[in-house]
């Protein structure tokens, strides 16, 4: 991964990432309260070494001092020191060992100064403590130390000053305790953001795509804000128009195997719910009002829902058409948009494949190749049946839908594979509801529908930055 994946990770992800960092600061915040409170006193104890008056006689003892100090640290918190201060402060319920937990002594670097200090539950208590255990110090350096022949003592230990009782605890201390939350809530956060992008199969981005398949991207339709808690469907907004545009101009770069017909497409998406419906619709739309004689012919025999979007009658259609009960032009339908011929579903069959693999369709869609710019086919989503691919292979191509909010890397390129095993072409991919930074896919039926939540209002074109189909 690079640097500017891991930052694309982090931007992707980077509400989850604060919420998990204000956890680590709650946690932390809340700790400094409830643990119970540690206070500390400290004291000096100051060691001088008496070897001359000299220069010399006193830069040996102070280095001898040094060394001494170091030997008399770790006596300061050994029994024979500890006990003396036990029984000094009468606590007949502690030992040495008990004692030396809350004890410690240091010594600052390049002096002959021993700092005890003792941390308790109570502010007076730990002043006591370090000054017991600093007079029984004192003490024993007294009786450890060496004399001269003439018996006189070459070491001297001196409290500096008696312990004062602390005003605030040190344990546990606020400062820390955020600083530390805020390290792991940090660590935490950026964690849980690369095991999210790790094992999340949505499309990410387009270089996704491009390791699948070699059709271009040739559209991307924005998401309204407006839209993104609704059920309804709406018509293209200020928002979507230009993305529909650049959606036509790429079409119109599209070329066919007989330059002398139309183009023939089928519109289709790997799962329901991706808005493959309103993009046929307001594909066909924006084509027509550039002038162009579009046919749109809804050949989702599952689910079928243009007649529904457009206010037209859908009890005749296509499959009256297939199973010969009427002619095509018997059936076409006039829409509110000028060059826009509508084709509805008609009754919906119990052999949808059959019908959308047969001689009469293949006929159809060469028909409406001579007569119309464009024949735009709305079938059935790829995961859960193979309608669109039969119709790939009818037709110029497929215009495969991706919602980049829910789609999948594998549902894909399982759509792609469904494809290029029925002999189909791919012509590109549309991304919808595209918004910065990128539910579940439902379940289709053989003759049910399949779920999206949306409710269609009848008499315009609807808008694919939708919950709709």
């Amino acid at each position: 991964m690079e640097l500017s994946d891991f930052f694309n990770v982090l931007r992707r992800f980077w509400k989850s990432c604060a919420l998990v960092v204000a956890a680590a600061l709650g946690v932390a915040f809340v700790l400094t309260l409830v643990l119970p409170k540690q206070y500390t006193a400290k004291a000096d104890v100051f060691v001088t070494v008496m070897l001359g008056n000299s220069g010399g006689d006193l830069a040996s003892g102070a280095n001898y001092a040094q060394n001494q100090v170091e030997s008399f640290r770790e006596v300061a918190t050994e029994p024979f020191v500890l006990d003396r201060a036990i029984e000094k402060l009468g606590l007949t319920d502690t030992d040495a060992a008990a004692l030396a937990a809350d004890v410690s002594v240091s010594v600052p670097a390049g002096t002959s100064i021993m700092t005890v200090s003792a941390q308790r539950p109570d502010p007076e208590s730990a002043a006591q403590v370090v000054d017991a255990v600093a007079e029984s110090l004192v003490t024993a350096v007294g009786e450890l130390a060496p004399t001269s022949s003439e018996g006189k003592e070459l070491v001297r230990a001196t409290i500096l000053a008696d312990a004062k009782a602390p005003s605030g605890h040190s344990f546990p201390s606020t400062t820390t305790f955020l600083s530390v939350g805020l390290l792991l809530g940090l660590l935490a956060g950026v964690g849980q953001a690369l095991l999210r992008h790790l094992f999340d199969k949505r499309i990410r981005d387009e270089s996704q795509l491009e390791e699948l398949t070699p059709a271009p991207i040739m559209g991307r339709i924005g998401l309204d804000p407006q839209l993104i808690d609704s059920h309804q469907p709406a018509t293209v907004s200020r928002i979507t128009a230009e993305d529909y545009r650049r959606l036509r101009t790429n079409m119109q770069f599209v070329g066919t195997s007989d330059e002398t017909r139309g183009k023939t497409l089928v519109i289709t998406s790997s799962a329901p719910g991706e808005g493959k419906t309103a993009i046929a619709v307001n594909l066909a739309t924006v084509l027509a009002e550039a002038g162009e004689t579009v046919l749109l012919i809804d050949g989702d025999l599952r689910r079928p829902r243009i007649a529904q979007y457009l206010g037209l009658e859908s009890s005749v259609g296509l499959t009256t058409v297939l199973i010969g009960w009427a002619s095509p032009g018997e059936v076409l339908q006039n829409s509110r948009v000028a060059n826009l011929t509508v084709m509805p579903s008609g009754v919906i069959p119990p052999n949808p494949s059959e019908l959308l693999a047969s001689r009469a369709m293949k006929q159809l869609l060469d028909s409406a190749g001579r007569h119309f710019d464009y024949t735009i086919v709305d079938c059935a989503p790829l995961l859960p049946v193979t309608d669109a691919a039969i119709l790939a292979r009818q037709t110029d191509g497929a215009l495969l839908v991706a919602d980049v909010q829910t789609a999948t890397i594998p549902q894909v390129r399982f759509a792609l594979d469904e494809i290029e095993r029925a002999n189909g072409s791919i012509i590109g991919l549309v991304l919808n509801k595209v918004r910065s930074g990128a539910k579940g896919t439902g379940s289709y039926y053989g003759y049910q529908e399949y779920g999206d939540g949306a409710r269609l209002k009848p008499g315009a074109a609807h808008g694919a930055g939708s919950g709709s189909r």
